[in-house]
């Protein structure tokens, strides 16, 4: 509250004209100064842009420039547009083209490699094993495709860890196969289908309901082996990668349908066993691609 020199008080916040006033600063009350309405917007300083020294060349740079058409705020980057141009790694330890960057790129070749070598284990562990195992679906007898056979634990609760991304010793991954039998993953798909029983939660509800929906639109069958089933084993495959928006699994399902609507006319209802056949031949394909040149020469 305030007090005006005639006496009375006054709050600094009052309601006038449907609009909440501040009156921080207001030294009379409204009975000896009534209130009058700003004609003008109250006008604002401009702050004057920052200039920033380049930590490789030290010239300054402004840290707010116009760069395509856009006001681009730069006050994180630590190098100049010469010496590194927009885009491109403004915050790192040194600007691109300097030479400095190499042990980045060596790091990045070492991750990479990494990856690979992971990758490799965890295919020779799945080989192994599905050897061991008697290399065919116990449920249905599928042995085409090594890529379309699973293990599904007898026992939930015994799991300890997934055996396909698994990079873990080959005598911890034998352990753990012990616990699981060899399915194909159309049988594994049903497998969990007749396990998980009604959803109680009601995205989980929605997420079902338009997936049925999808797969009705897309005939309710697998496009290569002519599989009819519940909707719920199916996988939607995009004919072409490159014009891929985004996938149709549980997240992208839960856009609006004209979206989801659009994506589906990019792709072919699969069953799970022929999905990864049609993966491994587009892999095989492709790998023929890059060998069929360097052979040739």
């Amino acid at each position: 509250m305030e007090t005006c020199p005639c006496g009375r008080r006054f709050s600094r916040t009052v309601v006038i004209g449907g609009m909440r006033r501040h009156l921080k600063g207001r030294k009379l009350c409204f009975e000896c100064r009534p209130f009058r309405a700003r004609s003008s917007p109250r006008v604002r300083s401009r702050r004057p842009v920052r200039i920033k020294a380049c930590e490789s060349c030290g010239r300054g740079f402004a840290a707010k420039q116009i760069i395509g058409g856009q006001i681009r705020s730069l006050y994180r980057r630590r190098f100049c547009l010469d010496c590194s141009p927009f885009g491109g790694r403004n915050t790192s330890r040194h600007p691109v083209g300097s030479g400095l960057d190499r042990e980045a790129r060596r790091r990045d070749r070492r991750r990479r490699s990494t990856v690979r070598s992971l990758r490799k284990r965890r295919q020779a562990h799945k080989a192994r094993l599905v050897r061991l195992k008697g290399s065919r679906c116990e449920d249905c007898g599928y042995d085409r495709d090594t890529a379309a056979l699973e293990f599904h634990h007898r026992d939930r609760a015994d799991k300890e860890f997934g055996i396909g991304g698994s990079t873990r010793g080959w005598q911890r991954v034998l352990a753990e196969a012990a616990k699981c039998v060899l399915v194909c993953a159309n049988c594994h798909r049903l497998r969990h289908l007749a396990e998980a029983g009604e959803p109680k939660r009601s995205d989980v509800r929605r997420w079902r309901d338009v997936k049925a929906l999808s797969v009705e639109w897309l005939g309710g069958h697998c496009e290569s082996c002519g599989l009819e089933a519940a909707p719920g084993l199916f996988e939607f495959h995009h004919r072409d990668a490159a014009k891929k928006s985004f996938g149709l699994g549980r997240a992208g399902l839960r856009r609006k349908w004209p979206e989801i609507e659009a994506e589906l006319e990019k792709c072919a209802l699969l069953c799970p066993n022929c999905h990864r056949e049609t993966h491994t031949t587009l892999r095989i394909s492709a790998a023929r691609a890059v060998a069929e040149p360097v052979l040739a020469a």
